[in-house]
């Protein structure tokens, strides 16, 4: 591989007959040391500074997406590409990438008030804490 060369990653079936689609997901690239870079996120949908979406041609049994640069990690010469796919009778439901990820709901903490001993809320929003109102 040359560094900063474009390449085209490829998922495809061995026999397609169009009766299965497939989704590309979870896609990372990593080093021998393990360093980790997530190409692609779990609904499918890739990394616009990296890399193109996915293309599906169905009927071929096969996806492509282009790596716009080839990179490196700095303490390794090799780069592995690892992708899960999944399968679906006839074609997989599209998905929007440019509509916002749903962001992981955070989950209250609790803690005892020294001077009542009873079990108070918090919650952080943008980094500040916030005492709720007592359970």
């Amino acid at each position: 591989m040359v560094y900063g060369r474009r390449y085209r990653l490829r998922a495809s079936f061995s026999r397609p007959d169009g009766k299965f689609g497939m989704r590309v997901k979870r896609c990372l690239a990593f080093s021998d040391t393990n360093n980790t870079v997530e190409l692609v996120d779990a609904r499918g949908c890739a990394d616009p500074d990296v890399m193109s979406n996915f293309r599906y041609r169905h009927l071929r049994g096969v996806a492509e997406a282009e790596l716009f640069s080839m990179f490196k990690f700095p303490e390794s010469n090799r780069v592995h590409f690892q992708c899960d796919i999944l399968v679906c009778k006839g074609p997989c439901r599209a998905v929007d990438c440019e509509e916002t990820v749903p962001q992981v709901r955070e989950l209250p903490t609790y803690l005892v008030d020294a001077q009542t001993r009873r079990f108070q809320k918090f919650s952080t929003h943008d980094g500040i804490s916030r005492k709720k109102n007592p359970l």
